[in-house]
Formats: structure tokens, C-alpha cells, sequence
């Protein structure tokens, strides 16, 4: 089974016009690979249509973090033309998003090894 199907199956057990349903919806109709990514501003106003405020904050830690943690998997970039919120369609976004997340993982760690040499400038060995 693709993304694809998991939200199209996720959308279908939603109750009609819940937040997450709308989303859903929204990217199965507008935003299947990473090539059709949709940015924040138009799903916000995708959903104001449809009575629906929500803070891109609010969509991140809820129904992006909900879905990332499932089996749908709303891919996102940061970056570029394709900047926006999308579903994973074929490996090659699979593999965008990998990229994504190790290079944020790569960040991270430099931010750890550099919080072990202040640490250690004080005596402190963490």
C-alpha cells in the first residue's frame, strides 16, 4: 500500500471536516509528490474556507506530527520552488525526505558536540 492509499484510507476514517480531514483532503487533491508540495499559506486558506483556523505551529506539532508518527506520511521542504507540505508518492520523495531528516539529525549532532566542548571548558564532562 503507497502514502498515497494510507491517507486516502486515513481521510475516508475521519469524521467529515475534522481538522485533519480537511488536510488530508486538501493534500490527496493538491499535493501527491514532492513536486506538487503546497505551502503553508495555501493550506491555511484551504482551510479558513472551510471554517477552519489553524496556526502552522498548531498543524506541526498536531496533525503533521500525528501523521509522521503513523502510517500516512506528509512529506515537507523547506526550501526551493517545491517549498511546502506533500505526500510521499514515489521513492524519490522518500528518499528527499531522508535527506531532509539527516541533514537535520547532522545539525543536531554538531549542536551536541559543541555543547560537550563548552561543557568540558568548564571542567564538566557530559
Amino acid at each position: 500500500m503507497s502514502f498515497v492509499t494510507n491517507a486516502i484510507n486515513r481521510a475516508a476514517s475521519l469524521a467529515q471536516g475534522c481538522e485533519e480531514q480537511v488536510v488530508l483532503e486538501f493534500l490527496i487533491s493538491n499535493a501527491v509528490g514532492s513536486s506538487n508540495a503546497q505551502p503553508w499559506r495555501l493550506i491555511e486558506a484551504h482551510l479558513k474556507t472551510k471554517g477552519i483556523l489553524m496556526s502552522q505551529q498548531r498543524f506541526q506539532q498536531g496533525i503533521l506530527k500525528r501523521n509522521r508518527e503513523n502510517d500516512v506520511f506528509i512529506g515537507s521542504n523547506d526550501h526551493g520552488a517545491a517549498r511546502g507540505y506533500f505526500l510521499i508518492d514515489t521513492i524519490e520523495d522518500a528518499r528527499k525526505m531522508k535527506g531532509w531528516y539527516q541533514d537535520r539529525i547532522n545539525s543536531e549532532q554538531a549542536r551536541v558536540d559543541n555543547l560537550r566542548i563548552q561543557s568540558l571548558s568548564h571542567g564538566w564532562v557530559i
